[in-house]
């Protein structure tokens, strides 16, 4: 009996161990790095009446830092450039040009759930959220009357980010990932041909990236 009783506590040892060492070797900190593209999509309804759609897709780019808390979940948070395009429009025939620039950058942080289908092949997805702001300037010449417009908007959406991490060895990773982020409003001021107008967008992105652990 006695000899059972230490036979157990030897396993229960072990196992303590082994669950400890797994635990250090799952958590820990890494860093993240991605580039990829980026799609607004967007409602305009005008304050005179008048409704269209608008969609403008971009290039952005993040860095930042995740932490494994353990095998099946991890928490992100980003940095940078989370979307930019830049439009040149002209039609000589009748003397009109537009350009036009948007930019969005901020912080976009996740809780991701993760599993692991293959030895080196992981999927995640979970709940984000972005937090930052977005810059639109615009220059138009419509046959000598020129129209110019700098507007800011902030914005903090909830959305969802799913993707797959490739291992490359055991501290380096590829990832493929698909955000799409809830709409925000913004109200644009009326210009000197064109009513004020509200506009809904949501944005949705597609990334490529490389993760380093620490």
């Amino acid at each position: 009996m006695k000899f059972t009783k230490i036979t157990i506590s030897c396993l229960f040892a072990a196992l303590g161990s082994v669950a400890l060492a797994q635990s250090k070797t799952d958590s820990g900190f890494y860093g993240i790095g991605t580039f990829g593209t980026s799609t607004i999509n967007g409602n305009l309804n005008a304050t005179g009446g008048g409704a269209g759609v608008s969609q403008t897709q971009g290039n952005g780019w993040q860095i930042g830092l995740g932490f494994d808390l353990n095998k099946y979940l991890a928490f992100e948070g980003t940095y940078g450039q989370l979307f930019k395009s830049v439009s040149d429009l002209s039609m000589p025939g009748v003397n009109w040009t537009n350009n036009s620039a948007t930019n969005a950058s901020g912080f976009n942080f996740s809780a991701l759930g993760k599993f692991n289908i293959l030895e080196n092949t992981e999927l995640f997805a979970g709940p984000a959220i972005m937090l930052g702001s977005v810059n639109s300037k615009a220059f138009q010449n419509a046959q000598g009357t020129i129209q110019k417009s700098d507007e800011t908007k902030n914005f903090n959406p909830m959305g969802l980010t799913a993707g797959v991490n490739f291992a490359l060895d055991r501290k380096t990773s590829i990832r493929v990932s698909y955000s799409a982020f809830k709409s925000f409003t913004w109200d644009h001021a009326a210009g000197v041909n064109t009513n004020a107008y509200s506009e809904s967008d949501k944005v949705s992105a597609l990334n490529l990236g490389l993760i380093v652990k620490f």
